[in-house]
């Protein structure tokens, strides 16, 4: 197991000269991957750009892979809904179209008296009135509560279970 990636070590892998000014980099990085170059050059005690060609270099060659953020699970739900979606006219839009909408997350075709179920904020949904990219639909709003790391609670069932938490606009 490679100490830097945690990636399982390939014999055919190079393994990149890693210093203790890198070290200092991965250790600042990992606690805050956000950190300017100016802060990253003042801790470790080396010019901005010398922390620029690091940086590059480290990730160049696997050793810093991404930069991420993490978002609490409270952020992540807060004006997330599902949205329960039946086309009334003749065309409905694809999944593909849909998952287009600014917005939306995740789209699934329902085999129901729904036609999609649509993972999404929602102020996607906001100014939709009766139609939803210009076809005529029901739609149905379910808040969505997050539990641990994504999982959704408290949704089972489509909007028929939850009656009390179900706005249909027309």
């Amino acid at each position: 197991m490679d100490q830097w990636t945690g990636c399982p070590e390939t014999e055919t892998s190079p393994r990149p000269e890693v210093d203790v000014a890198d070290r200092m980099l991965i250790s600042l990085l990992r606690s805050n991957a956000c950190a300017d170059v100016d802060d990253l050059a003042s801790r470790v005690g080396l010019s901005r750009a010398q922390v620029r060609v690091r940086l590059r270099r480290l990730e160049r060659s696997g050793v810093v892979r991404g930069y991420h953020a993490r978002i609490s699970a409270r952020a992540a739900a807060e004006g997330c809904v599902l949205a329960f979606v039946r086309f009334t006219g003749d065309g409905r839009p694809t999944a593909g179209e849909l998952s287009g909408l600014a917005g939306v997350q995740r789209v699934h075709a329902l085999s129901s008296g729904w036609d999609y179920m649509i993972e999404a904020a929602e102020s996607c949904f906001a100014a939709c009135g009766d139609a939803l990219l210009g076809h005529p639909a029901d739609i149905a709003l379910v808040p969505v509560a997050h539990g641990r790391q994504g999982a959704t609670t408290g949704t089972t069932g489509g909007p028929s279970a939850l009656p009390r938490l179900t706005q249909t606009i027309r």
